[in-house]
């Protein structure tokens, strides 16, 4: 009997054990932050550096150097998705065409195992929206001068080499909104990070509030607003990028304007099944004040929610 009681007692403080480490757990961070360093790099290449979730963001995988050659990477952009990089050119490209290259992680972003390709988008539409990827197909989010006034959405299937578009549709979203805030794209879900225009009356609080629309089933409409969270994040409009994830997941990275001595640009973190509305998980990350000008910050499976116009 009294070995019984033991071992149950034991089970029960295992299993209490168990909670406690799910629970710390609780609303940690799971995607990699990467910075591409583009400019005033030591070795004269494009850098490549990975800070890990799984230190808190305050451990620096040895950087990467990437054979993209700095000509090459002013006329385009760069991100890192699935933690290969990719390049997507979007001036003086010999079709006329938007085109794109990745150079894996498993090739240590020397070589491409997608070589420059052709995708069946016209430069002159680029400069009117993002791009960015989800279930490795490529999206391109149009968010200036379209027809519809709304906000647009393209996809590329990643198993035709991007050749063959498999989504084209309208949105909930405003044009004339757009620049109130960044996107995202997760699954099948289009978010939009508000960041401006929602100050709460009769005081200097203005709210971020996280609006998506997604895919239903089979049948892709994106017609609907399916989220509409105010969110603990406040008076962040211009100084960070957000990013939404699995599980409304939502990273804010800050990068000017942070609160620790030195000033390094934090990761903060909030969990939906916590509450958006509580206070996120803070991180201060090595990377310095100086460290967004010279290059561009990517989560990982989320690429940027803007893009760098490179000079």
């Amino acid at each position: 009997m009294a070995s019984s009681a033991i071992s149950a007692a034991k089970a029960f403080v295992d299993s209490c054990q168990a909670l406690g480490d799910a629970m710390a757990k609780w609303g940690q961070p799971e995607n990699d932050l990467y910075y591409i360093k583009t400019m005033n790099s030591d070795s004269g290449q494009m850098e490549i550096f990975c800070c890990t979730a799984e230190s808190d963001y305050t451990h620096v995988i040895p950087r990467n150097y990437c054979a993209l050659s700095f000509d090459e990477m002013m006329a385009g952009h760069v991100l890192i998705y699935g933690q290969d990089l990719y390049y997507i050119k979007t001036k003086k490209t010999a079709s006329g065409n938007v085109e794109i290259a990745r150079y894996p992680k498993s090739k240590d972003y020397r070589e491409t195992d997608i070589a420059l390709i052709s995708i069946p988008l016209r430069l002159s539409d680029a400069a009117d929206g993002y791009f960015t990827f989800s279930n490795n197909d490529l999206y391109f989010i149009r968010d200036r001068n379209t027809e519809s006034a709304t906000v647009e959405l393209t996809r590329w299937s990643f198993k035709s080499a991007f050749q063959k578009r498999t989504l084209l549709t309208t949105t909930p979203f405003l044009v004339e909104n757009a620049s109130k805030g960044q996107w995202n794209i997760w699954g099948e879900h289009l978010y939009f990070v508000q960041t401006a225009g929602s100050k709460t009356e009769g005081t200097n609080v203005t709210k971020v509030i996280l609006r998506s629309t997604r895919s239903e089933g089979d049948h892709p409409n994106y017609k609907t607003i399916t989220n509409d969270i105010t969110t603990t994040y406040q008076n962040e409009h211009g100084k960070g990028d957000f990013y939404v994830t699995k599980d409304l997941m939502m990273y804010f990275l800050k990068l000017r304007e942070t609160e620790n001595p030195g000033k390094y640009i934090e990761m903060h973190v909030a969990n939906n099944a916590r509450g958006l509305d509580k206070e996120p998980n803070h991180y201060v990350t090595p990377f310095g004040p100086s460290d967004p000008g010279n290059g561009v910050f990517c989560l990982d499976k989320a690429a940027p929610p803007r893009q760098v116009r490179y000079r």
